[in-house]
């Protein structure tokens, strides 16, 4: 063991191919380091076996695999959140391998918190012969990229995994190392929209053999371009399993459905008199911008401002504040909810959940990733959610960092106080909120919706300006309603807002 450490440490500098093997062979015989990869398989030998990993996968996820397969180990996988797209893409990985043992592997995520999730899943089965993190958490990663590339080109190691950022995919330093491989080499896109983004895009190499995109949105938000060049990369969707089959099919091990269902209960509140003038005053700013825009016929940066600023009026209105109290006095005894918010809002949302007595954590994305002492000698991060989990903390006030990516599997309520108008941020958050765990049977979405007004007479003589706003926050509200256990009830509240501003 102690000649095995000595070669590692001499290659995890970045020496000539030539002078890294006269060092190795000065310290142990060619014979023995051809020993090396059996030796560690049986080390290894504990963990789950390749066969039993495949079996207990689920039948729409071994579909997909098969799919993925057929169309030459290229495509898109889009199931919704919750239903394994992680385990689908090692299955796909275990099978890739039954036909070339020795392959490359880049997994790409939006975040490094999601990396630690995929080695969990790797790490559960024997499948890579060395695995590297290549982002600004290993300072060391460009060396050890280029080393285990050297290696795995000349065969000294059949297979190796980098976990990787897009921020780093896409990075030339990434870029120029990884290009150093010769064949055999897969990247999966985990959360594979962002790879559309025009600075990511610029990761997806042609030297990539292999190609999975997984995501339960694999389209992008107002961006054609982008959903386009993910879908011509990636070979299109060859598969779906979609939240309408995952709420309503049985798995038949549990004999309940994949995705706990659910019960959808909007809110609604207006605009005040403030918020209703800077609304139009923004609105008639936007009018204007555009038409010089159209007219120059080239972006203009300081429409996109108006676009936002006019977002925020809405989603930061200040009678949001009176239905969260309302909604927790209702709901009573608080535990394992989820609040969602805005940066804005955070503090305020505390404060009330505090003066109730309700023991809270916020959760932004900033906290810490690294192991420290203080909190057990694990991360920060983990140790919110272990002590969500246990019930300590009764509710977490969170930002947009539970989008994606952050397993909470406990929790059971959700209060939506804010979202963007792009459908894949609210349709991860009710992904996230359906996931199976022991006793949940359900799950409780109450969403708080801007209209312009909430009286019939008002709302007759509404600007159609304002009107907009109900067509916007509508379409958020129909796609939670129609596949919530209390469909009808929900739905019935929609059309009553649409009667009210003459919707047909």
């Amino acid at each position: 063991m102690l000649l095995y450490n000595q070669i590692y440490a001499f290659l995890r500098y970045n020496f000539p191919q030539a002078i890294k093997k006269r060092i190795i062979e000065k310290i142990i015989p060619q014979e023995s380091i051809k020993q090396k990869i059996p030796i560690a398989r049986i080390i290894k030998a504990n963990k789950i076996n390749k066969e039993a990993f495949l079996n207990n996968l689920w039948d729409f996820q071994k579909t997909a695999i098969h799919k993925w397969k057929e169309n030459k180990w290229r495509g898109i996988i889009s199931m919704a959140t919750g239903t394994g797209k992680t385990k689908t893409a090692v299955g796909g990985i275990i099978e890739l391998k039954k036909e070339m043992s020795n392959i490359f592997a880049v997994i790409a995520c939006p975040q490094n918190t999601i990396i630690k999730q995929w080695k969990e899943e790797i790490n559960s089965v024997v499948l890579f012969d060395k695995g590297i993190i290549a982002d600004g958490t290993n300072p060391n990663w460009k060396n050890e990229l280029m080393d285990n590339i050297i290696d795995f080109n000349d065969g000294s190691n059949l297979s190796c995994v980098v976990y990787t950022t897009y921020n780093t995919l896409s990075s030339p330093n990434f870029i120029k190392i990884i290009s150093n491989l010769i064949s055999n080499v897969v990247v999966i896109c985990d959360e594979v929209h962002w790879s559309g983004a025009e600075t990511f895009r610029k990761g997806l190499l042609d030297i990539y053999n292999f190609r999975l995109g997984l995501s339960a949105t694999p389209q992008r938000y107002m961006d054609e371009e982008g959903t386009t060049n993910i879908s011509e990369y990636f070979s299109n969707i060859v598969y779906e399993f979609p939240l309408e089959k995952a709420l309503s099919e049985i798995n038949p091990i549990t004999k309940q459905t994949f995705l706990c269902p659910y019960r959808y209960f909007p809110v609604f509140v207006e605009l005040n008199e403030k918020e209703l003038e800077d609304y139009l005053t923004v609105n008639r700013k936007i009018k204007q911008q555009y038409a010089i825009q159209e007219a120059q016929k080239k972006e203009n940066e300081y429409l996109q401002r108006l676009y936002e600023q006019r977002q925020e009026i809405i989603v930061n209105a200040s009678g949001k504040y009176q239905a969260l109290e309302q909604i927790l006095d209702a709901i009573g005894e608080i535990k394992y909810m989820l609040v969602y918010c805005t940066e804005k809002q955070i503090d305020k949302a505390q404060d009330i959940l505090n003066q109730k007595n309700i023991i809270n954590h916020r959760f932004t994305g900033s906290e810490g990733t690294k192991a420290q002492e203080k909190y057990g000698d694990i991360a920060e991060r983990d140790f919110i959610i272990s002590n969500f989990e246990s019930g300590k903390y009764k509710a977490l006030v969170a930002m947009k960092c539970l989008d994606e990516g952050v397993n909470i599997l406990m929790a059971q309520k959700a209060i939506i106080m804010a979202s963007s108008g792009n459908p894949k941020q609210y349709i991860q958050r009710r992904g996230r909120l359906l996931r199976r765990s022991p006793g949940k049977e359900n799950a409780d979405i109450y969403d708080i919706i801007v209209v312009p007004y909430l009286s019939k007479q008002v709302a007759d003589k509404a600007d159609k300006e304002l009107v907009k706003i109900v067509s916007r926050e509508l379409k958020r509200y129909e796609e939670f309603a129609k596949l919530s256990q209390n469909r009808l009830e929900a739905l019935n509240r929609v059309y009553k807002i649409k009667e009210m501003y003459y919707f047909n």
